[in-house]
């Protein structure tokens, strides 16, 4: 009995070892859910949210280049959050990359939220579409003196454009409306009228 108890009590503890996504932090977008006309262009604010403390980072935003365009260009670092030197880089098309570091010695508590920069999104398609950012995970990461953790970003998306509204009509019979009833009925009552909407819609 004694082993059986000792047994639930070790697999309790290794449920609550177990890491989750939250508990490694995350990268996330200000606003997360961002939209522009074609031509047009938002800034967007880039996050860091650690859940450790947390010394240096990378950051690498995929998205679809036939849709929105993000260029180095348009990305001013937050250099006074970040001393220790940011970069941006684009290492293939629709990938932006960006590295990032503390001063020297510093490293930022955990569970705080730390602005690392902010790019610009614009809309790039003469047609609506819509982006659902992602990253990747291998370059995507919090760092310390001790350990690199990955960590994932939250969902963001960008929406170019407006969709185009579709619409659907059907003839009516001469005589009915919108609702299939007849415009001048020849007899009102009740049984009539049922019964000339029951033939309209077995016509149809």
């Amino acid at each position: 009995m004694k082993k059986i108890a000792v047994i639930g009590i070790l697999a309790l503890f290794a449920v609550f070892a177990i890491p989750t996504a939250s508990a490694q932090g995350y990268y996330y977008l200000v606003p997360a859910d961002s939209n522009a006309t074609y031509g047009n262009c938002i800034e967007v604010g880039l996050w860091t949210h650690p859940a450790i403390y947390q010394a240096s980072g990378a950051f690498n935003l995929t998205y679809d280049p036939t849709c929105a365009e993000i260029s180095c260009a348009n990305w001013t670092g937050n250099t006074t959050q970040w001393p220790g030197g940011i970069t941006c880089s684009q290492p293939a098309l629709g990938s932006f990359y960006i590295t990032y570091a503390a001063a020297a010695g510093v490293e930022y508590p955990p569970e705080g939220d730390y602005h690392i920069g902010n790019l610009t999104i614009c809309c790039d398609s003469t047609t609506y579409c819509k982006v659902d950012f992602g990253y990747f995970a291998y370059e995507t990461y919090h760092s310390n003196v001790s350990d690199v953790w990955w960590v994932p970003l939250q969902n963001a998306t960008f929406t170019c454009g407006a969709p185009t509204e579709e619409s659907f009509s059907k003839d009516l019979y001469d005589g009915w409306n919108l609702v299939s009833l007849p415009l001048t009925p020849s007899d009102n009552s009740t049984s009539s009228v049922l019964a000339s909407v029951l033939d309209n819609v077995s016509a149809v």
